[in-house]
């Protein structure tokens, strides 16, 4: 990647997300755009389709997922593996 390169990060606002953008920033990356939770729904194409074409980037970084923790998983976790797996097909259908 160029320093110059245009750079999305899904689940910016999260642990691993907003270590990653205060990193590539560190590293002197000057276009890195983090996507939050509030910012898109991840599991609704029009809405990625919609940054997608605002941003344009050049790398994506796809750290967002549904979280919860063990309990949660297990009270349900279809619908864990269920958002994460719609979030990583409208991902790669934009």
């Amino acid at each position: 990647m160029l320093k110059k390169n245009r750079i999305l990060v899904t689940g910016a606002e999260g642990m691993v997300g907003a270590a990653l953008i205060g990193q590539l920033k560190a590293d002197g990356y000057t276009q890195v755009t983090g996507l939050a939770r509030r910012d898109c729904d991840l599991r609704n194409l029009a809405d990625i389709e919609k940054v997608f074409s605002e941003v344009r980037p050049e790398f994506v970084f796809m750290i967002a997922a549904k979280v919860g923790g063990i309990a949660a998983n297990i009270a349900d976790p279809v619908s864990f593996i269920s958002d994460n797996l719609q979030i990583e097909l409208n991902m790669f259908r934009v």
